[in-house]
């Protein structure tokens, strides 16, 4: 073997039994730098996908396209975001001085109580007082149409238009919508959660806003089209999984539950 290779080999073998008792028993966690991490914490967010609900929470019907208040509760271990964590008491503490354990019905309580008085203190304010907080400086707020009070540039209004965009459940595509929505068409349910009109609404006005920054929309525009029909054959006020019957009259097929 060369000696210098031989000689270069040794001597890192040395270095790095060297470098490892030297080295404290438990590697520390570097701190990040105080000045960088004050600026950090400056810089508002964005929250990108919000339901964000009126003031008059009682009577808001518009918070969400598919809104659930018609299903049957579940008696299964609800979503993730829902259950009671680490995130839900860092919220009610920074919020309401809370300080909740477990999350329980007279916590809950509690919550819903103290997020009332919130809304009454506040009034008009209470967004500009839950984003501070929060450290939020715009949300965009997925409804079917904005309170009056929801006002930019701290909301910004986004239209719904992916309900006949991913039909597949067996794919990385896979549409939520669809498993939530094929259900009500197999039992041939058409009764109106969010109307096709409503829908057809809020693809137009997808379509236009890619027409003002020249971006092509092909699929929406066929989606359109697809609420557009189902318009014209009077299907505007059911909901918009009525659309399938459009396809139904032109394959000559019900899709129906065996």
């Amino acid at each position: 073997m060369n000696r210098s290779f031989l000689a270069i080999a040794v001597a890192n073998i040395a270095l790095c039994i060297f470098c490892a008792a030297a080295a404290p028993a438990r590697a520390q966690a570097q701190e990040p730098d105080p000045e960088i991490a004050a600026y950090v914490n400056t810089i508002k967010a964005i929250d990108n996908h919000s339901h964000v609900t009126a003031l008059d929470r009682d009577h808001d019907k518009g918070y969400d396209q598919l809104r659930c208040d018609g299903l049957p509760h579940a008696t299964s271990l609800g979503p993730a975001n829902l259950r009671f964590g680490a995130d839900e008491q860092a919220a009610y503490k920074t919020l309401f001085k809370f300080d909740a354990k477990t999350g329980d019905d007279a916590e809950t309580k509690k919550i819903i109580e103290l997020e009332m008085a919130a809304r009454r203190e506040h009034g008009t304010a209470f967004y500009s007082w839950v984003m501070d907080k929060a450290g939020v400086a715009t949300v965009l707020a997925n409804r079917t149409a904005m309170a009056p009070e929801m006002k930019p540039p701290q909301f910004r209004w986004v239209a719904y238009e992916d309900a006949l965009l991913f039909p597949l459940d067996n794919s990385a595509a896979k549409s939520g919508l669809i498993s939530f929505k094929a259900p009500f068409v197999l039992a041939r349910n058409f009764e109106t959660n969010f109307s096709t009109k409503w829908l057809h609404k809020d693809v137009g006005l997808a379509l236009e806003s890619g027409k003002s920054m020249d971006v092509p929309l092909p699929i929406t525009a066929l989606t359109e089209q697809m609420l557009r029909a189902t318009i014209a054959k009077g299907w505007g006020d059911d909901d918009f999984c009525s659309a399938i019957r459009v396809l139904e009259e032109w394959a000559s097929v019900e899709v129906r539950k065996e």
